[in-house]
């Protein structure tokens, strides 16, 4: 064999040999790329599971699912959100609002969010620290309270039963009774003879309160050693409320009444409510009354603070509902956690009532107190007793329900209060004979009974144009129809239907007495200025009922309290609800220091309730 022949052989073994290790190598590659392409289609699929299932070979599906799956979560989740939002909506409103299809979760996030509210529940604590607290009446007392309860941080929503914000409250005309303020300072103290005239009440009646007595007795001959000022105490307050309710007034209350009335005047001045007008009223010693001016005339406090508050909630993110009378309250292991309401359940961290009294149901009045039985009312229609019947089904309990307050100057046509502050500038009251028949400024109880005594059981008060100018509340009376007026007192006695020379000379007498500072007749010790000033005006009026001084029995916090005397957790109450303040008879101007300091102390005690 050539060695040409030898060559070519080994270079086709060779060949051969090279292309079996290049198909292996290759095999070899082909199997590495396979693993990469496993490798990476792992991890695309790990990376399309993070950013919202997106699918590889199809994109626009991917996308879809994504879309899809987006919508799913709305759906579960917003009506869950919009509880956390609107913790006071229900499910009809949330269909209405959105739809049926996200009305079918509701129910289950409703369930949910209930556990997370209670206080005991999932987070409870916490979530009611930020979140609700529920206040039952948009009245004085109820807005108090939900101002107080914001300005401590709380979350607050108020169900109110009627379709507008006030109650009783914007139906006062008088004002509120605060002790030692420098708006009292700013006058020239003339009562000495109304504070001789309590403290000999106080110890002829009511030994009892010897020791407070003693307590106004040394700061009044102090004051009198050293004539500074106005003289008022927190002590006179006291006694004057405790002698006008006969003793019948929880000591206790009366004291922080008292005590805590002089900061609320600062308080409203916060919000914006300036009562710096001070004046006399029946029951007081000495001018004591705070009322709103403008254009240097006083006017009716009510109309005037009401509206004040309300901007005051909306200010503090307090929500107001109304329309939503509150039917039960939600209770937990014995304490207070929400209340239902016509078409509303609301999880609180507290639960404040403050839906005032009873007046306007007259059936229950009547039941109470037969003798009231085809009494006027002043109350305002929604003022009906819920609240008290409400608080007694969880265990609540009450105090001096029969105890039920008249007015003695109330419009029988239109059922309208005409304020005591009209007395307290100089008013007299004359019968149908045309003449005085008791001390005009003594307790309403004491003036009711007086006219009821009368022929007719009503009587006349008579004010003249120097009173009218500087009222806008009598200018009001005289714009609605309620007065007769002549420019001379006997033409007021034709106008009147009383006898003009007894009338005459009921006037002259009076103005008499004024200028001497003396009532020989009925020891009047508040006399203002003569009735002296053409023309002269007159409102025939009648006792009617006005106040509800029985309740709901708390202690100084405002907390409810039961037979026991214990406490009902996460339970307040404040205003007119209440009973106690005020014993047998309230005091004129105790009503609004009573629901704006009580109101107060409740959102104070309710926001501090939950830690």
């Amino acid at each position: 064999m050539s060695d040409a022949t030898i060559a070519a052989g080994t270079e086709q073994r060779l060949t051969a040999q090279e292309l079996k290790a290049q198909e292996k190598a290759a095999k070899k590659a082909e199997k590495e790329r396979l693993k990469r392409v496993a490798r990476d289609e792992k991890a695309e699929r790990k990376r399309a599971a993070k950013s919202g299932f997106a699918n590889v070979a199809n994109p626009r599906r991917s996308t879809l699912l994504t879309i899809v799956c987006a919508l799913f979560a709305v759906y579960c989740l917003f009506p869950f959100v919009y509880l956390l939002i609107n913790a006071t909506k229900t499910q009809a409103d949330f269909t209405s609002t959105f739809g049926l299809g996200f009305g079918h979760t509701f129910a289950l996030w409703d369930n949910i969010k209930t556990v997370f509210t209670y206080q005991d529940g999932i987070f409870g604590r916490w979530f009611l620290n930020t979140i609700l607290y529920v206040v039952v009446g948009a009245g004085g007392a109820g807005m108090a309270a939900g101002i107080a309860a914001a300005q401590a941080g709380k979350s607050v929503v108020i169900l109110e039963k009627t379709a507008m914000v006030g109650g009783n409250s914007v139906r006062s005309t008088g004002g509120m009774n605060a002790a030692k303020t420098e708006w009292q300072d700013a006058n020239e103290f003339g009562q000495s003879a109304g504070v001789e005239k309590t403290l000999a009440a106080a110890a002829e009646s009511y030994p009892e309160l010897a020791e407070l007595t003693a307590t106004v007795q040394a700061q009044y001959d102090q004051y009198k050693a050293n004539p500074t000022g106005y003289f008022d105490s927190v002590e006179l307050f006291m006694l004057d409320t405790l002698v006008g309710g006969k003793n019948l007034n929880n000591y206790d209350l009366v004291k922080t009444l008292a005590g805590n009335s002089a900061a609320a005047i600062d308080w409203l001045d916060g919000i914006g409510a300036e009562l710096h007008n001070v004046g006399a009223f029946g029951g007081a010693s000495v001018n004591r009354i705070h009322r709103p001016e403008k254009d240097g005339k006083t006017i009716s406090v009510g109309s005037y603070i009401i509206p004040i508050m309300e901007t005051a909630c909306a200010d503090n993110g307090v929500e107001i509902i109304f329309n939503a009378p509150v039917t039960e309250i939600l209770m937990d292991g014995g304490k207070a956690v929400g209340v239902k309401a016509d078409g509303y359940t609301v999880n609180a961290g507290a639960v404040i009532i403050a839906s005032g009294g009873f007046g306007a149901n007259l059936d229950m009045v009547a039941e109470l107190k037969s003798e009231l039985k085809g009494f006027v009312t002043t109350n305002a229609p929604g003022i009906t007793g819920d609240g008290i019947a409400m608080a007694e089904k969880v265990g609540a309990a009450t105090v001096d329900m029969d105890q039920i307050q008249i007015h003695p100057t109330v419009e029988q046509k239109t059922s309208a209060l005409i304020t005591e502050g009209l007395r307290g500038d100089g008013a007299i009251l004359v019968n149908a004979e045309g003449s005085r028949f008791c001390d005009e400024v003594g307790t309403r109880d004491a003036v009711s009974a007086a006219e009821l005594a009368q022929t007719g059981g009503n009587a006349w008060l008579i004010v003249d144009q120097k009173m009218v100018d500087a009222s806008s509340v009598i200018a009001g009376y005289i714009t609605k129809g309620y007065t007769v007026q002549g420019d001379t007192y006997e033409a007021l006695a034709e106008a009147m239907g009383v006898p003009g020379d007894a009338l005459s000379a009921t006037m002259d007498k009076w103005n008499a007495a004024v200028a001497a500072g003396v009532d020989e007749d009925y020891q009047r010790t508040s006399f203002a200025n003569p009735l002296d000033t053409a023309p002269y005006y007159a409102i025939q009026i009648a006792p009617g009922v006005h106040h509800t001084m029985g309740g709901i029995q708390i202690n100084t916090a405002a907390e409810v309290l039961k037979a026991d005397g214990t406490v009902i957790p996460g339970l307040f109450a404040a205003g007119e609800v209440t009973g106690g303040i005020h014993g047998a008879n309230r005091l004129g101007g105790n009503a609004v220091a009573d629901f704006v300091v009580f109101g107060k102390i409740a959102g104070e005690s309710a926001a501090a309730y939950v830690k």
